[in-house]
Order: C-alpha cells, then sequence, then structure tokens
C-alpha cells in the first residue's frame, strides 16, 4: 500500500498546501492525463488562491511540453467559465487551478471534458493511480526550465462567456429598469465579471471591497447568511433591490431579498423552476439532490414535468442532464443551479441571469414572487444540522430508524437510500448523511408543519 495520499474525488482534487497540495503531485496527475489522452487541446484557468497562477502556469508548461495545444487565460477566472468556454470553443478538456469554497490554507484542481463536466470517477481514481506510481518511481520532469506560457486574453474570453449567458435571457427587457443589486464575488473570480455583467443588463451596482490577499481576510468562504453579513449591510446602506453573491469559483450563487433576508437556495431553486415553467413556458426534466426541497416536486407535479433524485453533488447530475436531451435544470442545496441548455455544470452568474430577468419581467420584488409561489403551492421550512460527535460510536443512536420515529411521532412511511437515509413520514421527510472518516452527521429535515421540524431541532445541541 502506497504511503503517498492522493484523492480525486467527484469535484476534483483538493488538499491543504503543502501538506496534501503539492507541486509534485500537480504535476503527475497533469502527465498522467496527458499519457492517457495524447495531442489534445486545452483551457487552462485559476482562481486567486496563493500561488494558483503559478500553478497554472506550470500545468500549462507541462502540458505544452507534452504536446498538448493549452491555452492559459490571463487573469482568474470562474470554473463555470472556463466550462463555457471549452464547449463552446470546442476544447477537449478544461483544467482549473481552484478549491472551491474550502478554506484559503486549500488549494485544488477540477478537470473538466469537452462538455464542460466534471471529470468521471473511473477518470479520476486512473489519474490518481498513475500519478502515484510516477511519484514513487521518481518519473517526474524536472521542474525547470519550463516552456513559455501564451496566455489567452480576459476580455475576449469574459465576453466570450458572458455573451453565451446572454443568449439564455431577454435582454431587451432590462433597458429602463430600475433595479439596483448589490454584489459579492468573495473577492474572486467573478470580481471582474460582476461589473460587466451588471453593466451588459444595464443595471445600477454597488459591489462589496475587494480583498486582495492570501487569507481573503480570514473569511469563511461558502456563501451563505454568515459569510455575507457585508453584502447584506452594502445592500441595505445603498437602498438595493437586491443582494447577489457566488463562491470563489462561481458555481454557486447566493440571495438576499429587498429587505436584507437571506434566500435559502431550497427556495430559489424552486423559484426559478416555477418561473421556467409557468412564465418561460419550458418544459424538460428536472434535476435535484436528494437534500433538496419537496417544494421542487410540488411545482413539477402540477406541470407535469418529471423530477430525478441524484446523490448530493453535482458530478453524476452532470453526466445524468447531458445524456438526457429533455434536460432542464439541476439543483443542489447548498446553492448550485446548472441550466441544461446553457451548461449542465453548475454556473453562479447564469442563476443570477434567470434571476434578474423573473424580478424585471414580472416588475415585482423578490419576497413578492416568494409570496405568489407559497400561495399557489405552500410554504416549506427546512433546516439542516452538522452534527460533531465525540466519537463515531455514538453514530448509532442517530442512525436508528426507531429512534427518529419516536421522536417525531410518526411511522416511517418510506425510506430512500440514493444517498444516506432519507426517512418519509406523513408530515414531512429527514435525510441523514454519515461522514465516513469523521464522527459527524449530516441531517437535513422539511415540512409544512412547524410542529414537525420543532420536534427534531429540540433533539439537538442549541
Amino acid at each position: 500500500m502506497s504511503l503517498i495520499k492522493l484523492h480525486i474525488g467527484d469535484s476534483g482534487w483538493r488538499a491543504i498546501y503543502t501538506d496534501g497540495f503539492t507541486l509534485d503531485k500537480l504535476s503527475a496527475i497533469t502527465l498522467s492525463l496527458a499519457e492517457l489522452y495524447p495531442k489534445q487541446k486545452a483551457l487552462i484557468g485559476y482562481d486567486n488562491r496563493f500561488l494558483s497562477k503559478k500553478f497554472a502556469q506550470h500545468l500549462t508548461s507541462l502540458l505544452s511540453q507534452a504536446g498538448w495545444k493549452a491555452d492559459l487565460l490571463s487573469k482568474i477566472f470562474p470554473s463555470p467559465g472556463v466550462a463555457c468556454l471549452v464547449k463552446s470553443k470546442n476544447y477537449d478538456w478544461g483544467l482549473m487551478i481552484t478549491a472551491s469554497h474550502n478554506p484559503f490554507y486549500y488549494n485544488g484542481l477540477k478537470i473538466l471534458d469537452a462538455k464542460g463536466l466534471l471529470s468521471p470517477r473511473s477518470l479520476n481514481d486512473q489519474l490518481a493511480e498513475k500519478a502515484i506510481s510516477k511519484i514513487e518511481n521518481e518519473k517526474l520532469p524536472s521542474l525547470y526550465p519550463l516552456k513559455e506560457v501564451l496566455q489567452l486574453n480576459f476580455s475576449k474570453a469574459a465576453s466570450a462567456y458572458l455573451t453565451q449567458i446572454s443568449k439564455h435571457i431577454e435582454v431587451t427587457i432590462f433597458k429602463n429598469t430600475q433595479l439596483k443589486v448589490a454584489w459579492d464575488s468573495f473577492s474572486g473570480t467573478t470580481t471582474e465579471l460582476f461589473p460587466l455583467f451588471l453593466k451588459k443588463l444595464k443595471l445600477r451596482q454597488e459591489g462589496v471591497q475587494w480583498i486582495n490577499e492570501p487569507t481573503f481576510g480570514y473569511r469563511r468562504l461558502e456563501p451563505d447568511t454568515n459569510s455575507l453579513q457585508t453584502l447584506k449591510k452594502l445592500l441595505l446602506k445603498k437602498k438595493c433591490h437586491l443582494g447577489i453573491a457566488t463562491d470563489l469559483d462561481g458555481d454557486r450563487f447566493a440571495v438576499f431579498d429587498e429587505k436584507g433576508r437571506f434566500v435559502l437556495p431550497n427556495v430559489l431553486g424552486p423559484l426559478l423552476i416555477w418561473y421556467l415553467l409557468e412564465f418561460r413556458k419550458e418544459r424538460g426534466d428536472l434535476y435535484q439532490t436528494v437534500s433538496c426541497s419537496q417544494l421542487t416536486r410540488d411545482i413539477a407535479q402540477y406541470y407535469g414535468a418529471e423530477v430525478k433524485e441524484m446523490p448530493v453533488g453535482f458530478q453524476k447530475m452532470g453526466y445524468e442532464m447531458a445524456t438526457n436531451p429533455k434536460s432542464l435544470l439541476g439543483l443542489e442545496e447548498t446553492g448550485g443551479i446548472a441550466y441544461a441548455p446553457h451548461l449542465c455544470f453548475k454556473d453562479g452568474l447564469m442563476a443570477h441571469a434567470l434571476l434578474l430577468e423573473m424580478l424585471v419581467s414580472q416588475k415585482k420584488k423578490l419576497s413578492e414572487m416568494i409570496a405568489l409561489m407559497y400561495k399557489k403551492f405552500g410554504k416549506y421550512y427546512y433546516h439542516r444540522v452538522d452534527l460533531n460527535l465525540d466519537s463515531q460510536e455514538e453514530k448509532k443512536q442517530w442512525l436508528d430508524l426507531e429512534f427518529w420515529e419516536k421522536i417525531v411521532g410518526e411511522k416511517i412511511l418510506n425510506n430512500s437510500m440514493i444517498d444516506g437515509q432519507k426517512l418519509y413520514f406523513s408530515s414531512g421527510w429527514l435525510l441523514i448523511r454519515d461522514s465516513k472518516t469523521e464522527p459527524m452527521l449530516r441531517i437535513y429535515f422539511e415540512s409544512k408543519n412547524e410542529k414537525f421540524m420543532n420536534k427534531i431541532k429540540s433533539r439537538f445541541p442549541k
């Protein structure tokens, strides 16, 4: 058994600097890909984590020396932007140096295929095995001198990406709107794109100040209500109608309404589906992870659409969507939305484009659109708990089905095992996902009945 630890997961390779993320591992993965697929064409992007551009330059140089045509973007660029250009410009691969929403002391690599989809698990496992073998057998080239790298113009790349997004919305309706938007890029890859994007839509805008240093102000990099308080304050101070954000590499999105209230992704996802089906009259199959809202199913059933439930994450969902010509939209509970006519890969700016079009076309505030949706389909209450335990042994109680029947006071009607255990009761559902590597459980639950929710909430430490 190898002493070298290297795991490429469904969302790519991520690890802590010097501990797991090292130049020799990045080189080994890159060369392994080049050996498996000779003479390919790749687009290389990167975020603004510590040394990301240097890693991207090194990766590009290695691929060029291995016989690939490798184009490096001249500035930081979002992962979905790379995926979009790979697909629209006929690249074979997209390689993105990023650790997405992980803490600042991580970095990583996303591998995207010609359709802009995350690389499959079979390829990831093969790359990891070959890379470990290269390191163990010292089959890595000298790091210097590296081949000089030509860089792809940012302005042209940005224009091409935003043009692709614009194809899927009615840009002309924004001409005379007075909508004012506050935005937050987490000082990440959409920092220069947000102003261009909103200017293209002729919207007034206010942006959260850029933090140009490696720790990002020690900020938590997941887009949620706690990490986006600066955006909320800006929205209220500048009297904006909406607050929008993406995570560091631009694939997740987050939103505050006009009153500065954070809107859960499990509300935004169903809202956009309702907009597409009811107002844009689009039809197609819908996808969502097991932790997403029942509201999606209620809306889909009303319009005769099908909803396919998937494991948490976008890798498998993306491939399912891409192989189905009837795909319309894919959702994940953490703020990922893939609009299939654009990409079968989650894209924060595309999600915001659809949301902004909805508000402008319907001439309503976000809170008003949500209220209309609840009036028609009913309101669900949703909660998630990341339960940290002292030992793996403690998990037994929380994984016991009779334990939950006693708490809820209802019998389990159905049990889905797509990803974890999803328990269906007459009043709602509860999902338990077990972290196999640490004493932690992720528990999600939803209901139209607040009593159901409070019974479950009462079992957790405050």
